[in-house]
């Protein structure tokens, strides 16, 4: 039995009340699998344990940067495409022309935040040139969305963006790039901004696209695996693909066996994953760091380490199990409240999760700015009473939606920087500002969760596991930085 249904088995057949769920929680590896690290376990299992248990960062160059500025402005308009939609302008052209003409304000104000990152990391006189080519890459992906998308399709009801959705029960969540929802079905969309290449069939982003998929699925009360209503699309520069309803497909059987796959890897479980063909490894972006865990393994297995690298390997390892264990407390909240929600329902559950300090409502955004340098929100939330809740406490704002679970709705995440009489006041994080948006002034319930700050420390550990041997470069780098 995988670990998420082990895990869900204990629960609905011992927990009685919140006391009792929470202790099956405090034993149980809470680990949630992100729709990224889905699509890279259907590609490559190992590849996906390189990413998320030894901690092996990401790739990606100047191409990969200029993707990620055109993604963040991608994101941050689409009011603007659902104003300029309503228009129900036809030719394509002039849809363009206003889409970029309302978007300037917008785009200004996240060209400008990059460029204020780009300097703090000295790219110095590359940042002309890595905005320029981010302006090409926004260019290079809205146009394909309006000719085969606002022009085929009529007025939305509501258009979300960078919307993230968490579905414990099946231990998988995602931030959703958009979702378009029509009057009896609806598109979820990835803005492939990364790179260039086409997104192909069997690819990381059709995968990736249907996982996604699945998180839309369980926003809008279906099955996850049901996609009658649900099309997928994926927009990469001067292009579109659309695949086919991945409903009973090798496809979405994939995914979920690569979903289990990923949960067990987390949770610290021995599992064998299906390996591509050996003639693919060549040319995989890990390729090295992938020769180098598996040689290191097979020296293990021979005997042939010596006694400090065998002690080495040993302490490297330890330090992984114990930051994943940390990384599995940090989702802990979800689980319990969708728990709770589901033995006891929407009222009662939020009622339980009240009394235990988890959940408050009864809450109002009323406004939000942004500080001195653009890098925070501060969010002020009205309440009619006085909060539990103390400065430092993460939370998840959430609006109120009917018929949408509530870790599915329209959300942000912030920090409590001061509590009121009235309210409270939040920090977030600037990047998802059109979050705070789509939210707007309206009434919200706010639940605890934490943030996920393990990946940097796995990197760490990445780092110098691989380059222990120069062990004196590592002394050197640590005491430079402490100097």
């Amino acid at each position: 039995m995988s670990e998420i249904k082990e895990i869900w088995k204990n629960i609905d057949s011992t927990a009685c009340d919140v006391r009792d769920i929470w202790r099956v929680l405090k034993h149980a590896k809470t680990h949630l699998a992100p729709s990224s690290g889905i699509a890279s376990a259907c590609l490559c299992p190992f590849r996906a344990r390189l990413r998320y248990f030894y901690g092996v960062p990401p790739k990606g160059g100047q191409e990969a940067l200029e993707g990620a500025i055109a993604h963040e402005a991608l994101s941050a308009i689409y009011q603007v495409i659902k104003d300029v939609w309503d228009l129900e302008l036809s030719n394509s052209e002039t849809i363009m022309n206003e889409l970029e003409e309302r978007a300037k304000p917008i785009k200004k104000i996240v060209f400008e935040r990059a460029r204020d990152r780009l300097s703090e990391r000295y790219f110095g006189d590359k940042i002309k040139e890595i905005l320029e080519g981010a302006n090409d890459r926004f260019i290079s992906l809205l146009k394909p969305f309006v000719d085969n998308i606002m022009i085929k399709y009529p007025p939305p009801k509501e258009i979300l963006s960078e919307l993230l959705i968490v579905n414990a029960r099946s231990g998988h969540h995602g931030r959703i790039d958009m979702i378009i929802k029509f009057n009896d079905h609806y598109i979820t969309l990835d803005w492939k901004s990364y790179s260039i290449d086409p997104a192909k069939s069997h690819s990381y982003d059709h995968y990736q696209i249907i996982a996604n998929g699945m998180l839309a699925n369980f926003r809008y009360m279906r099955e996850e695996k049901d996609f009658s209503r649900n099309k997928l699309v994926v927009i990469y520069p001067y292009g579109i693909y659309i695949p086919h309803n991945p409903s009973g497909t090798r496809a979405l059987e994939k995914v979920e066996k690569a979903r289990d796959y990923l949960l067990d890897c987390l949770a610290g479980r021995s599992v064998r994953g299906e390996m591509p063909a050996p003639q693919l490894c060549m040319a995989c972006e890990y390729y090295y760091e992938c020769k180098f865990y598996r040689e290191e393994y097979l020296a293990k297995i021979k005997g042939d380490l010596t006694p400090l690298a065998d002690e080495v390997l040993r302490l490297f390892f330890y330090r992984r199990y114990v930051t994943l264990e940390e990384r599995a407390v940090s989702h802990r909240y979800e689980y319990l409240i969708q728990a709770i929600l589901d033995k006891f329902g929407y009222e009662e559950g939020i009622r339980k999760l009240e009394d235990v300090g988890v959940v408050e409502r009864d809450y109002e955004v009323k406004n939000w700015s942004w500080d001195e340098n653009k890098e925070k929100l501060l969010v002020y939330l009205k309440g009619n009473h006085k909060s539990r809740l103390r400065r430092g406490t993460i939370i998840r704002v959430s609006k109120i939606e009917e018929n949408v679970p509530l870790l599915a709705r329209i959300n942000f995440t912030g920090t409590v920087e001061k509590v009121k009489s009235d309210g409270l006041i939040l920090s977030v994080y600037g990047r998802y500002w059109p979050n705070i948006e789509q939210v707007g002034r309206s009434s919200v319930i706010l639940s605890k969760t934490e943030i996920d700050l393990t990946r940097r420390e796995l990197e760490g550990i990445h780092f110098a596991h691989s380059h222990w041997k120069n062990i004196g470069m590592i002394l050197e780098m640590v005491g430079h930085q402490n100097g």
